[in-house]
């Protein structure tokens, strides 16, 4: 079930989180694609909701706390990787300057999408530290076909 997400300030994100989660099923070569879990509820929407609840803990730490933008959109990221059946993400962390990355990991490469402060989105994809592609997202579209197939380094 896909909920929209309004752009009114959020004080939590609990109105967000879906109720149906899910997890990796390996595919031959393939970003993606699982059954019901809840990895999705701990590892990002905890997170999500963690930091808008007490923001304060990143300033402690000298980052700058994901907006009220950069968080609603990593919810819609978040939603917009599980409706094209997405693995849920070995880490969701905060940028410094106030967005928020989510990081897929493999053998010699990465895959990240990281949700800028100034609320754009964007797919990076890394043979070690070497940069090899990078792509705006448009969580208003599907998910691109060649993006649900893991590049093969």
């Amino acid at each position: 079930m896909t909920k929209s997400v309004s752009t009114a300030t959020v004080s939590t994100l609990d109105e967000f989180v879906p109720t149906t989660f899910y997890t990796v099923v390996p595919l031959s070569g393939g970003l993606l694609f699982r059954e019901p879990s809840n990895d999705w509820a701990a590892t990002v929407y905890g997170k999500l909701d963690e930091w808008s609840r007490d923001p304060t803990e990143l300033a402690d730490d000298g980052l700058d706390p994901p907006t009220p933008q950069s968080l609603r959109l990593a919810v819609r990221l978040a939603q917009w990787l599980q409706a094209a059946g997405a693995e849920c993400p070995d880490r969701v962390v905060p940028d410094p300057s106030g967005g928020i990355v989510f990081r897929y990991r493999g053998y010699g490469w990465a895959d990240v999408f990281h949700v800028w402060d100034d609320g754009s989105v964007e797919r990076c994809i890394f043979d070690g530290s070497r940069l090899v592609d990078r792509s705006t997202v448009n969580l208003d579209a599907a998910m691109p076909d060649q993006w649900q197939r893991r590049r093969t380094f």
